[in-house]
């Protein structure tokens, strides 16, 4: 195709998948594409008619987007390999040969090229052997009226128009053989191709279907790679999914890590003096109007050349009837005042919000061999409910696992992340502990842009030594020059009492007792509340 059909089939294929109401076969029928490409044309109908997943991508601009770059790279991809047919070379030596033997048409010659048109054409053996006679005819005819100039002028024009009639015909037979090995060539590729299709999408319709029953989330699952998709534990999604259904506690306290920084619309007034010019108009009585300014209206007769010039193909002029009919046309506007300008020294209150909302958190997760059993099930559900609300709210956090060494996930970066978290999920948690690793990487991401401003958070039974004094010197200063926070999950009662001093929250759950986790939610709502205060 030429660019502008080119455009013109993005433009279909995308509001076609992006727009329920947009009837793209009947918007295609009528553009100029159907009329110099049909076999283009059939197969971009055969794309909207065939496939199973509009619904998907309908009102999803990421989406339909992607849907059009593959199927534009599809049909690119196609036109490449057609073209590179051996069979397409000899068809492109007799449209070269059609070129070349137009001048041989006018003399001798016709014969012998009539004769090598019906071996490569025998399907229109009945036209060419018209066209033989017809033209036998004529030359003896021709060789009879030496004398008669007259007879002779009408005879050789006669003799012009079958020429011109076998050479339109050569070059149809040319077009229909080229586009029969086009649909030959083509109709198995879109077999294929539309199954494939049909078949990732449903898929990706699947997949959603279940993300969205554990997350209730879609966004960034379009991104995920298939492989991902066929390697997740659906059962364990479920599992967890259930543990918070029936233990909201947790689920509430995921709500609350990393909402410090909301301080509950806490603001600081301030009082501004400012100068505000102000703009007025003063009407003109002389003179003619004049060009102020360019506005969108349906006013033709004050068009921008660069509207204009969506008229100049049959392919964009869609685009002006539709600017058009919305009043979207850039036009001049005039006017017949004059603006002038005043300053005015005004003073305002200006509320400040002290804090941003709803921080990025880094969890750091003990996964050491004394916390197996019930302090991993709590941890594990934890890590699951974080997820939940890091997705739905767009939050950032990255997890830290640590028992001798560290293991990180930046759970928001799902086509990265995702096998690893089934991973974290699936593991048994064993080996010692070590928790400084830990907060090394924790102090890296605290210094990194999109983290500066996180809360950590660490889940453990804290039956580990003490820090160094050097890394406690960090963690202070990180929180006094940043005002981070790390708060500690103690999920056992047999801590290292000397260990907690460093965090601004100690939150204490007996995993032995079945109403800890209640308590413990309650515990740090109410610490909440009194910070925020």
């Amino acid at each position: 195709m030429n660019r502008g059909s080119r455009e013109y089939t993005a433009y279909l294929i995308y509001n076609y998948f992006m727009d329920d109401e947009f009837d793209g076969s009947s918007e295609l029928a009528v553009s100029s594409i159907t009329k110099k490409y049909p076999e283009w044309a059939d197969i971009i109908n055969k794309i909207f008619e065939e496939n199973r997943f509009r619904n998907l991508s309908v009102n999803n601009e990421q989406l339909s987007i992607k849907i059009t770059n593959e199927a534009l790279e599809w049909l690119k991809e196609v036109h490449f390999e057609f073209e590179r047919e051996p069979e397409i070379s000899e068809i492109r030596k007799d449209i070269d040969k059609f070129e070349s033997t137009k001048d041989l048409m006018k003399n001798e010659g016709w014969r012998d090229l009539l004769k090598d048109i019906q071996k490569a054409y025998p399907d229109m053996s009945q036209v060419w052997t018209f066209y033989d006679d017809k033209l036998s005819e004529v030359m003896e005819k021709l060789k009879e009226l030496k004398k008669d100039n007259k007879e002779k002028k009408k005879t050789e024009e006669e003799l012009l128009a079958v020429k011109a009639k076998i050479e339109e015909d050569w070059k149809e037979a040319i077009k229909k053989r080229k586009n029969k090995k086009f649909k030959e060539f083509t109709e198995p590729k879109f077999v294929i191709f539309i199954k494939d299709w049909n078949e990732f999408y449903l898929r990706l319709e699947e997949f959603y279907l279940n993300m969205s029953s554990f997350f209730g989330y879609l966004g960034r699952f379009w991104d995920l790679s298939e492989g991902v998709w066929q390697n997740i534990n659906w059962n364990l999604f479920e599992k967890y999914s259930q543990i918070l259904e029936e233990e909201k506690e947790i689920q509430k306290l995921a709500e609350i890590l990393g909402m410090y920084k909301e301080s509950e619309e806490e603001y600081e007034i301030e009082l501004l003096e400012k100068t505000v010019i102000k703009t007025d108009w003063k009407t003109e009585s002389s003179g003619k109007s004049e060009i102020t300014g360019v506005h969108f209206s349906d006013d033709l007769s004050s068009l921008l050349p660069s509207e204009v010039a969506h008229l100049s193909s049959q392919e964009t002029e869609i685009i002006f009837s539709k600017n058009f009919i919305e009043k979207k046309l850039l036009t001049f506007e005039y006017q017949n005042r004059a603006k002038f300008e005043k300053e005015e020294k005004i003073t305002e209150e200006s509320k400040k919000l002290k804090e941003d909302k709803k921080g990025p958190i880094i969890a750091c997760i003990d996964t050491s061999g004394s916390m197996h059993g019930t302090p991993e099930h709590i941890a594990k559900t934890l890590v699951f409910a974080v997820l939940k609300i890091a997705l739905k709210e767009d939050r950032r956090c990255f997890l830290i696992s640590f028992s001798t060494d560290i293991e990180t996930l930046e759970l928001t970066d799902l086509d990265r992340s995702m096998e690893k978290l089934v991973n974290f999920l699936m593991k048994s948690f064993h080996g010692g502990t070590d928790a400084t690793p830990a907060f090394l990487k924790s102090l890296e991401m605290l210094e990194s842009e999109d983290y500066n401003k996180a809360d950590v958070v660490m889940v453990s039974d804290f039956v580990m030594p003490s820090l160094s004094k050097d890394l406690l010197d960090r963690i202070k200063e990180q929180k006094e020059e940043n005002n981070s926070r790390f708060h500690s999950l103690v999920i056992t009662s047999q801590h290292n009492p000397n260990f907690l001093e460093i965090f601004d929250n100690k939150w204490i759950c007996n995993s032995t007792d079945t109403s800890s986790i209640r308590n413990l939610a309650k515990n740090v709502i109410d610490s909440f509340r009194t910070v925020s205060q």
